[in-house]
């Protein structure tokens, strides 16, 4: 990835955070391994959404099986297959639980490429959460000098 995509990317990143700080982490992320990946999407949705009643308008149907999906907050695509990537300000356990369910709803929706990896991105940890993290297979990175405000 050239170094002007990835500075559009992390732009990006900053605007589709849920909370600032967690704009601000993403944008850090990218812009720290960025060139690692063929491509970044963020705010990627996955699994299945509400479905209408038959005879519901096709555009409010579609609106609503939108908008009912879950989000990744960053998918990493490499040429083995995605990585998924939550960022949290303070990282927990149920973010470790979070990224195992979109895992299993990315394999519903959309399906392919593969999920290869899953990451957990924050600025501090939780007690035992790495250890809990390595035993799921779920890479954690810390980027504890980011700024909170």
């Amino acid at each position: 990835m050239t170094p002007d995509r990835i500075d559009y990317l992390a732009e990006l990143a900053e605007e589709s955070g849920s909370t600032p700080i967690e704009g601000r982490l993403a944008a850090a992320f990218v812009r720290q391994r960025g060139q690692y990946y063929l491509d970044l999407k963020f705010q990627k949705r996955v699994g299945p959404g509400q479905t209408l009643p038959p005879g519901s308008d096709p555009k409010i149907a579609r609106m609503a099986y939108q908008a009912t999906r879950r989000r990744v907050d960053v998918v990493g695509y490499t040429p083995a297959g995605v990585i998924l990537i939550e960022v949290k300000d303070e990282i927990t356990w149920p973010a470790l639980v979070q990224l195992i369910d979109y895992r299993d709803l990315w394999l519903i929706a959309p399906g392919t490429p593969p999920p290869v990896g899953l990451m957990v991105v924050g600025r501090s940890i939780d007690a035992g959460i790495t250890e809990r993290a390595a035993g799921l297979g779920i890479q954690v990175v810390l980027l504890p000098d980011l700024a909170s405000a």
